[in-house]
């Protein structure tokens, strides 16, 4: 063999290595291309979705605090003097009869003045939530019927001027006046009430309430 034809032959050789090589490289470079996913495709999966907002939880009842808000706004001498007092102690001094009720188990009670009457008000309930509330006013009638009105809408806004008007005319008659806003129409949280004179000739006016019947 010449020596040219054997370098031809060499040559044809390290072509067909060559183009061997180029064609595996160019499979596996294929291969790793289809079994790895692309950066954007992982983060795409990995993403952690996001968290739901939390809805706010709603405020705590606070029976007491918003009735003195609203008396003061809608009569026109305010609460002074207020005294905080545990409607369940026998030696406070506000002590009635009615605090003895197991509802009364963790009750919370506020005494005050309204010019020259007075009044208690309490916060109480079961299970110990205490949505309810009731109040008292003594004081002159004419006191007590000037300011009844405030009473009446503070510790129940639904209640209309008429229904109120009807208690003050039947009070104003000369008697005691018992259940008239607990069965008013337009009453909402009422369950219970009177108008009372004393032997003393006060008067005295009461409200009990159940705040969770009141309609949103």
């Amino acid at each position: 063999m010449t020596m040219a034809k054997w370098a031809e032959r060499l040559l044809a050789g390290i072509a067909v290595i060559a183009l061997g090589s180029s064609l595996a490289a160019c499979g596996n470079e294929r291969t790793q291309s289809q079994a790895t996913p692309s950066t954007s495709q992982n983060q795409s999966a990995t993403t952690t979705p996001p968290k739901k907002q939390e809805e706010p939880k709603p405020e705590p009842a606070q029976p007491m605090a918003d009735f003195i808000k609203a008396f003061d706004s809608n009569n026109a001498t305010p609460i002074t003097d207020a005294v905080e007092f545990d409607p369940q102690n026998r030696d406070s001094g506000y002590y009635r009869t009615e605090y003895r009720l197991g509802a009364f188990n963790g009750s919370k009670g506020t005494h005050g003045n309204v010019g020259n009457m007075t009044i208690d008000i309490v916060e109480y309930g079961y299970w110990g939530k205490n949505t309810n509330l009731c109040v008292y006013l003594s004081g002159t009638p004419d006191d007590v019927r000037t300011a009844y009105p405030a009473l009446a809408k503070s510790v129940d806004p639904s209640l209309s001027d008429n229904d109120i008007q009807a208690v003050l005319d039947k009070s104003s008659s000369g008697g005691d006046v018992q259940g008239e806003l607990s069965f008013a129409p337009s009453r909402q949280t009422v369950q219970s009430d009177y108008l009372i004179k004393h032997i003393d000739g006060s008067l005295e006016a009461f409200i009990d309430a159940d705040l969770s019947k009141t309609k949103q």
